[in-house]
């Protein structure tokens, strides 16, 4: 049975971003393609999660053959800021706000130097392509950055415009009669 969709589709995302919310966005994403939509309308609500995932997301937004518009509703945190950037158009709601941070992971236990040391290099590296990917994306000032060196970086709308997170503040406005697909 062929379902006929809309040419613009309005859908939410809420939860992190890990092994089982990526399939569940490229299965949705695949149907939105294949049903010859041409703008999918995305509210994006995430507190991050897998690097990884993150990047990968925000690779697979860029990669669509149509038009991504993601809308920052409430918070996007952490790699989900990654992802979000992958957006071909990227909306922010005005008491909306985004945070940025290094990355962390516990200590196993029973850790000694050396996997202590391999978990930090594992950081280093995970850092520094988080860093390329928001550094190629953005324009966040030297002022941020020496912060976000230190500790997590909280950004408001207003900010996320300014450095190029968020194309424009603009609410999440779903037409009347329009179908909304939960992810």
């Amino acid at each position: 049975m062929n379902v006929q969709l809309p040419k613009t589709v309005y859908a939410t995302f809420v939860g992190p971003l890990d092994q089982t919310t990526l399939p569940r966005l490229f299965q949705n994403f695949d149907g939105a393609v294949t049903g010859q939509v041409e703008d999918v309308h995305l509210l994006f609500q995430s507190a991050g999660g897998m690097i990884s995932d993150g990047i990968s997301l925000y690779n697979f937004f860029k990669s669509l053959p149509l038009a991504v518009h993601l809308y920052n509703t409430g918070s996007v945190q952490s790699v989900a800021v990654i992802a979000y950037l992958g957006g071909d158009q990227r909306y922010v709601s005005r008491h909306a706000n985004f945070m940025i941070h290094k990355s962390h992971f516990p200590a196993p236990e029973r850790s000694n130097a050396a996997k202590l040391e391999a978990l930090a290099s594992t950081l280093i590296a995970e850092d520094a392509r988080v860093e390329e990917i928001l550094r190629e994306n953005t324009t966040i000032p030297d002022e941020k950055w020496s912060q976000h060196a230190l500790h997590d970086v909280y950004l408001t709308a207003q900010e996320a415009v300014e450095f190029g997170i968020a194309n424009e503040i603009r609410e999440f406005d779903i037409p009347p009669g329009c179908q909304i697909f939960n992810i």
